[in-house]
């Protein structure tokens, strides 16, 4: 599976194109999607203070280097799916697919994203809402802990 972001026009789209496109819901490659922003910085600071950190017990290792990624991950899979775009805003985020990369009707390609722009047509969900919550607030709390427990 193959994503590529595109940021054009105030519009945020990640198609995701390879054999599996045509297997996936959409809502599932939504969550895939934000887990992707989500998870990195959960995953990589945590899990190496976690398992880096000799002088901490086992089970306080692997709370650290798992707990939160784990959290995270429950949350995009809960609230990623409200941020699924309308029919209207699809048509939208399929045409900057069609035009960046030149991917006709038969391919198969999903198209998930969000907008700055058209916010009307997406029943009122902005882009800004979905990176502050479950982009930029993971960000911010993977580097808080890491941050806190690096020197405890």
């Amino acid at each position: 599976m193959n994503f590529a972001h595109i940021f054009r026009d105030g519009t945020f789209a990640c198609a995701l194109l390879g054999p599996l496109a045509q297997y996936l819901p959409t809502s599932i490659a939504m969550v895939l999607t934000t887990m992707m922003w989500t998870l990195i910085p959960a995953t990589a600071t945590l899990q190496l203070l976690g398992m880096s950190s000799l002088q901490w017990s086992p089970w306080r290792r692997l709370a650290v280097a798992f707990i939160f990624p784990i959290v995270c991950a429950i949350d995009v899979g809960a609230f990623t799916p409200q941020f699924l775009p309308t029919s209207e805003f699809a048509a939208i985020l399929k045409d900057i697919l069609r035009d960046l990369y030149g991917v006709d009707d038969t391919s198969r390609a999903i198209v998930v994203g969000s907008t700055v722009v058209h916010t009307a047509i997406n029943n009122g969900r902005s882009l800004t809402t979905l990176l502050f919550y479950l982009v930029l607030t993971p960000y911010i709390l993977s580097y808080v802990f890491f941050t806190i427990l690096a020197y405890l």
